[in-house]
């Protein structure tokens, strides 16, 4: 893997808003996988088309907070004005049935929190940790309809933009510290002087929104 340089955006005034998502529910799941388990938090986020054929769009990450499971993503991934049905895959490509209980949107901060419980696949939530300046992190996710990746680095600046190794589809994805969250990737940056960078919004300050 590379060696990149990765840095948290910390993000201040994030406001609520309210928006109607249409996730992949218990009527609508079909061929998921049930009485299953997956070590790996980090999943896949797919449309399912009106005419049946998927596409995928981003990565999600299942976390546990205040005793409730919550996919951890980055908003802009779920935002869908054709009205196709959001759909959850693991790491082996197994679709997770499930029950949305709620969701909270963080517009400003491009961060989506979704709710959910009675998941047909036992995913292991991901822990949550910190970074420090110079720590050794990874970002993970699923770029360019891809398998899984993970692209490493080193934290350089944790107070503003910095660069990493983020392409499309990594959006919502987390950046990670010995296997633990320290944020969750918002978008990609160009810069011609270190590459496709990436902007983190710090698990510090979603799980602060989220009180």
């Amino acid at each position: 893997m590379r060696k990149l340089l990765i840095c948290l955006l910390l993000l201040s005034g994030c406001g609520t808003t309210t928006s109607t998502i249409k996730l992949l529910n218990e009527e609508e799941a079909d061929t998921v996988r049930t009485e299953a388990s997956c070590s790996d938090p980090v999943l896949r986020v797919s449309y399912l088309h009106k005419d049946g054929m998927t596409s995928d769009r981003g990565t999600g990450t299942l976390v546990k907070h205040r005793g409730q499971l919550i996919v951890l993503s980055a908003y802009h991934v779920f935002s869908d004005p054709n009205g196709e049905t959001i759909e959850l895959y693991t790491v082996d490509n197994w679709k997770i049935k499930f029950t949305l209980v709620k969701t909270k949107i963080f517009a400003d901060c491009d961060i989506i929190a979704i709710y959910v419980k009675d998941m047909t696949v036992n995913v292991k939530p991901m822990a949550v940790g910190s970074a420090k300046l110079d720590s050794t992190v990874t970002a993970v996710g699923y770029p360019d309809n891809r398998e899984q990746v993970h692209n490493s680095g080193k934290v350089i600046n944790i107070e503003i933009e910095a660069s990493a190794r983020v392409r499309s589809g990594m959006s919502g994805g987390p950046l990670v510290v010995n296997k633990r969250i320290v944020g969750v990737t918002t978008k990609t940056l160009l810069s011609s002087r270190r590459g496709n960078g990436g902007v983190h919004v710090p698990i510090e300050k979603i799980l602060e929104l989220l009180r």
